[in-house]
Order: C-alpha cells, then sequence, then structure tokens
C-alpha cells in the first residue's frame, strides 16, 4: 500500500517533467529560453502548472514556486518572478540538481563570463548570454565551458541592473 502512496505522490512530478521534456527536448533548460518573457500567469500555469507556493512579501514582485523535478521536497525546480504593477515576466529560474552542463545553451560566440567581485579577484562567476528581445540566460556558479551549473535563470536585461548589477557593471570576459 505504501508503495502505491509513494507513486501516486510522484504522479504531479512525473507529469511535469513528461511534459517539459516534450516540449523542449532534454537539455535542461530549454524549457525556459523557449519563453518570451512576454508571458502572462495564465500561460504559465499552462505551461508549466500551478505555483506550489506564492511570495508576494517582495515590494513590486511577486514570485511562483513550482516543485518541477526538484528532487527535495522543500526544494522548488522553477521560480517564476513577476512585477506586481503590471504583471511582467521578469525572470524564470530553473534549479539543477544534480548540477548539470549546460553548454549547447552558451554558444562561445554569444557568450561572456562574469566575475564578483572582480575578475582578479573572482569569488564566484557566472556565464551570460545575451538573447533576442529584452532578454539574457545567466547559468550562475558556470564560468567556462564543461563547467556544471546548479541554476539558469532567464531575466529581461532592463532588470539586470536591480538583481545582478555586477554583472552589469563588470567587464566581459570570453
Amino acid at each position: 500500500m505504501r508503495a502505491i502512496v509513494c507513486t501516486l505522490a510522484l504522479l504531479p512530478v512525473l507529469a511535469w517533467s513528461l511534459r517539459v521534456s516534450a516540449q523542449a527536448g532534454s537539455v535542461p533548460g530549454e524549457e525556459i529560453v523557449a519563453l518570451t518573457l512576454d508571458e502572462d500567469r495564465a500561460a504559465i500555469a499552462r505551461k508549466f502548472g500551478s505555483p506550489a507556493e506564492v511570495d508576494d512579501t517582495q515590494p513590486g514582485f511577486e514570485s511562483w514556486y513550482l516543485r518541477g523535478d526538484a528532487q527535495d521536497q522543500h526544494e522548488f525546480g522553477l521560480v517564476f518572478c513577476f512585477r506586481k504593477a503590471d504583471g511582467k515576466l521578469v525572470s524564470v529560474t530553473r534549479n539543477l540538481d544534480p548540477e548539470r552542463t549546460v553548454d549547447v545553451l552558451f554558444p562561445d560566440a554569444q557568450t561572456v563570463t562574469q566575475f564578483w567581485p572582480a575578475a582578479d579577484a573572482p569569488q564566484w562567476g557566472a556565464r551570460v548570454r545575451t538573447l533576442d528581445g529584452d532578454r539574457v540566460l545567466l547559468a550562475i556558479g558556470s564560468t567556462a565551458a564543461g563547467k556544471p551549473t546548479g541554476q539558469l535563470i532567464l531575466m529581461r536585461r532592463s532588470a539586470l541592473p536591480i538583481f545582478f548589477p555586477w554583472i552589469v557593471n563588470a567587464p566581459a570576459v570570453r
């Protein structure tokens, strides 16, 4: 009986994983790169499901937390951040556990590496790819091809100064 209950508890995760795999192939993060950031809450709910939790405590922003394929029941596979004022999608975070390489999403010619606090004394870094429109893709903690990441973020380029000023202000490293 316990096996049946455990299996039933995993059905939402399996359904989400199958839906994402069917939409985007096998590269983690492809499903968020396909987003334009013009999607509204209803479109996100149709594509990814309803949030497990909603946080509207941050001034000006509301975040939707979806379990997705997170391994730990206390973690979230996806986080969608919307502006409260106009409902616009500002960013999407895809947490990867275990960490994975995502080199196919970061072609060398379109990717720079940024370090915090500075390239000559880095404590950590991120690969940054500029996409069309007002979008950038970040691989947090990955500083070169072949280096895995635990977090991909698709974000409006115009929001970088708010959330990642060190990326905006640092000189790019190829």
